[in-house]
């Protein structure tokens, strides 16, 4: 398994290389077909057949890249199907794929990024890993540390968190909002709820300068 993640990783690598070489060579051999073409270039006739060569080749090289990205990502989903596989057996459960931000949550990581930028705060982290007992990846939406060592926890509930769900899938999500407010409350950390459907960036941004006490 470990060698098959380096040979990917290895692959990867010389994957980009090759990208960037064809792109300036693309840019590179375009500009002479070009002049070539208006008569603008000095070109005699063995520079002017080397360049020709050159841009077909570089179609050739254009169907290698797109063949090779393909069997990379062959490659990246055994390996994640084996990771997975091996996350099982040991009881983690599946890996989890990359979350889809919603748009609450990308106002909020715009404003967090401003903020650590400003050094307001001293870090911050999306996706936070919960520590409940018997509750297995119950997570914080944005977690923050700022300069006093400080901790906070914003969750971003869309519409999902309130209504527009079964009764049963509703009661289970009120459930889990629950668990993260008692657990942020026994950890002595900061909690903040924001409910985006009502809210636009300039009311978020107020609220969480006043919630970071920077307002």
């Amino acid at each position: 398994m470990k060698d098959l993640i380096i040979e990917y990783l290895i692959e990867e690598k010389e994957l980009e290389k090759q990208k960037e070489k064809y792109k300036k060579d693309n840019v590179k051999y375009k500009k002479l077909y070009k002049k070539i073409i208006e008569n603008k270039c000095d070109a005699d006739e063995d520079e002017y057949l080397f360049i020709m060569k050159e841009t077909i080749n570089l179609r050739d090289i254009r169907r290698e890249i797109s063949n090779n990205t393909i069997l990379l990502a062959q490659k990246r989903n055994i390996i994640l199907k084996k990771l997975n596989l091996k996350c099982q057996k040991q009881g983690f459960g599946r890996l989890r794929r990359k979350h889809q931000k919603s748009k609450g949550e990308r106002i909020v990581e715009e404003i967090l990024k401003e903020l650590l930028e400003k050094k307001e705060i001293l870090y911050y982290e999306s996706e936070k890993k919960l520590a409940v007992k018997r509750i297995r990846n119950l997570r914080g939406d944005y977690y923050i540390l700022d300069g006093r060592k400080r901790e906070y926890v914003i969750e971003i509930n869309g519409e999902q968190h309130y209504s527009n769900r079964e009764e049963l899938e509703l009661k289970k999500q009120k459930e889990l909002d629950k668990l993260k407010k008692e657990f942020s409350k026994k950890k002595k950390i900061n909690y903040l709820a924001m409910r985006t459907s009502i809210e636009n960036k300039l009311s978020m941004q107020s609220k969480i300068m006043y919630f970071l006490n920077l307002g």
